[in-house]
């Protein structure tokens, strides 16, 4: 029994060392540093968020929640995929159970389809840009923490902390990504960040290291984190339609013979007190 023990030991060290450093103490490379399969995926989400001014938005939330790919499970949150999206919260909003299988499948495919996840991203943001009336900070603040910022002191440093943090990264990826994709980034002319940015003065005048030159420890202390929301407002003829995964009872031995499936859009509730429709929950 022993034995069995001490080899366990060096066979788990054994694993631990052939790791990269930096993937074992959870921290990101430098954006100068980034693998071939990190950049894709920076790009990847910038091309997903242009058309709607969120490029530089998309890209900068997946480098920071992923370190652009490498790290897209959270056990703690539960959370999953590039843009680390929240399990439980996913599943409430399509009025899902909550059950271990459940979680695993959704968790299963928030990592393996960086489109949906993107999706899931991307209409949260435009929720919030609508909520908002279209001042980015305030939409980064509320992706970060939804409503609760507005109420609670100590929230709202966290949501501030997590609109700089963004902020300083879509500056980098503004010097990054038209070195790799300068047709692409050609397409950002009406980018949402930039342009905030561009008439913000409070990062200015009290800039931070340039994040494109110093690695960044991942994943930073966010023990809550908002649920992201899934997709209604595409129509994209060219978009595959997908429908959501079944409940646990509907699922037969054959599941693994059937072709990959995604989740089906569920339909929004309205408030209401205020008439908008919103899925969003906040933790």
């Amino acid at each position: 029994m022993r034995a069995i023990f001490v080899c366990a030991v060096f066979g788990i060290m054994s694993v631990c060392m052939a790791l990269p450093l930096h993937k074992v103490e959870g921290k990101c490379v430098a954006l100068k540093d980034f693998s071939v399969a990190q950049r894709n995926v920076i790009l990847k989400a910038f091309k997903y968020g242009v058309k709607s001014g969120f490029g530089y938005t998309m890209a900068a939330i997946a480098w920071k929640e992923s370190c652009a790919g490498e790290y897209r499970m959270n056990f703690a949150d539960p959370s999953a995929g590039i843009y680390h999206a929240h399990i439980p919260g996913l599943l409430k909003k399509n009025n899902q159970k909550d059950t271990g299988f459940m979680r695993n499948m959704v968790g299963e495919l928030l990592v393996r389809d960086d489109e949906y996840a993107s999706e899931v991203a991307l209409d949260e943001l435009l929720y919030w840009q609508k909520v908002r009336n279209g001042n980015w900070k305030e939409v980064i603040k509320s992706y970060n923490k939804g409503f609760s910022w507005e109420k609670d002191r100590e929230r709202d440093k966290m949501a501030q902390s997590y609109y700089e943090d963004i902020a300083q990264r879509v500056q980098a990826l503004h010097g990054y990504i038209p070195k790799y994709a300068s047709a692409l980034a050609k397409q950002a002319k009406n980018d949402k960040a930039l342009a905030f940015l561009g008439k913000s003065t409070a990062l200015t005048q009290n800039p931070k290291p340039s994040l494109s030159q110093q690695s960044v420890a991942y994943p930073k202390p966010n023990p809550k984190k908002l649920t992201t929301q899934v997709a209604t407002q595409h129509t994209d003829s060219q978009k595959k339609k997908r429908d959501f995964i079944e409940l646990p009872q509907e699922l037969s031995a054959n599941y693994a013979n059937k072709p990959s499936s995604s989740p089906q859009i569920p339909t929004k509730k309205q408030n209401p007190n205020t008439g908008e429709f919103y899925l969003l929950q906040e933790r």
